[in-house]
């Protein structure tokens, strides 16, 4: 039998580290834990602390180690001066996909530790060239992130042949601004009372500044301002809280498959897909799926369905428009993304540029009431 120096000795930091993402891919992003790698690894206590003193340090190298591999096997990929997009798609979507999983674990248990990733994702943006051929570089990027998203949280969504279909007409996509006549004035969204707003809002900031998995009563009340008498009395546990998130977006979902009638009905879905997902740029839907991921693993199934709600609309698509239209949506799922990882990532400028590209319309024209607000902050300066 092996003794226990020696086995310590055949696990390297790298090793490890491999099994770590290993539990990630498996269980989820809050599952991973001393004892969890421990049970992995066959090491002790004291063999993982010879390499990693605390979870913290763990958590530090699992994600460093991830972008270093991603981003070696993207160097090698294009070293031969191949297609830059055909290298990023052939990793992100391959042999890549896997370190993309510290994104998750970063997301759910301290975002942030996410800085040098989002350094990475400034700098595959930095590509010389036009304003419109950066533009669509970074909207084929964005769909190809969006579509690994799909794969590691909503695997079943599109069938195997239309994946492929998608990861192979992203290559070339450059999509033209799509034109739509009327839409609605304001996304429609339920009514809340200003106290349930507020712990909602709570519950966002919270999973925002310190994980999906840091969410807990006494951190919202904090947040909020009120009492824990007062938050049991809208939601009795955190488990509430998080099915309320997924009550919005389960109504926002079916509206969306809706809205819209005739040929033309699915460019008014993509524009109502756009508000509900990056509304006030909040990324509810993408916030949501994490915190499912960190704490209500059982949401996740729930939130898949609705995807699927959303994409039976346009089922019946001849092929190059259902592309066009999937793509799309993928971009938007690829921007909410980003947004959480780094939300300076992209100038108002270049956003709106994107998501004119998109959807035919600005953040402002998107939602023109808090575009009003912002102007009239503006003219009248601080009261």
């Amino acid at each position: 039998m092996a003794s226990q120096s020696s086995t310590r000795g055949a696990f390297t930091p790298q090793r490890i580290i491999e099994s770590a993402l290993t539990i990630v891919a498996r269980n989820g992003p809050t599952s991973l834990t001393v004892d969890a790698l421990r049970a992995e690894t066959g090491l002790s206590r004291g063999g993982l602390a010879h390499h990693f003193r605390s979870q913290t340090e763990l958590l530090e190298a699992t994600i460093r180690h991830s972008l270093d591999a991603y981003r070696g096997a993207l160097e090698r990929e294009v070293s031969g001066g191949g297609d830059s997009i055909a290298g990023y798609a052939d990793v992100t979507l391959g042999t890549g996909m896997r370190y993309r999983l510290a994104l998750m674990l970063g997301l759910a248990q301290d975002p942030g530790l996410l800085t040098e990733w989002a350094a990475f994702f400034r700098l595959q943006d930095a590509n010389p060239g036009g304003s419109e051929l950066v533009s669509t570089a970074c909207l084929r990027r964005l769909a190809i992130d969006g579509l690994c998203w799909t794969k590691i949280l909503n695997p079943h969504r599109f069938s195997a042949q239309r994946m492929e279909r998608l990861a192979t007409e992203v290559l070339t996509w450059s999509p033209e601004p799509i034109d739509v006549e009327s839409l609605p004035t304001s996304p429609s969204r339920r009514h809340r009372g200003a106290t349930k707003e507020r712990i909602l809002q709570a519950v966002r900031h919270v999973a925002l500044k310190l994980g999906g998995s840091s969410v807990t009563m006494e951190r919202v009340r904090n947040e909020s301002g009120i009492s824990k008498s007062g938050i049991l009395y809208h939601f009795d546990s955190k488990g509430a809280m998080l099915q309320s998130f997924f009550d919005e977006i389960a109504a926002g979902s079916a509206e969306i498959s809706q809205a819209g009638l005739g040929e033309r009905g699915w460019d008014l879905r993509t524009l109502a897909y756009a508000r509900a997902n990056i509304a006030h740029s909040d990324a509810t839907m993408t916030l949501l799926w994490i915190l499912a991921i960190s704490s209500a693993p059982h949401l996740s199934s729930e939130l898949a369905k609705s995807s699927r709600i959303i994409d039976s609309a346009e089922d019946a698509l001849p092929e190059p428009l259902w592309l066009d239209v999937q793509l799309r949506r993928l971009a938007l799922d690829g921007l909410c993304w980003s947004d959480l990882i780094d939300p300076q990532r992209f100038s108002r400028l270049d956003r709106d540029g994107l998501l004119r590209r998109l959807v035919g319309r600005t953040q402002d024209e998107l939602f023109p009431r808090l575009a009003t607000t912002r102007s009239v902050r503006t003219q009248t300066g601080p009261q």
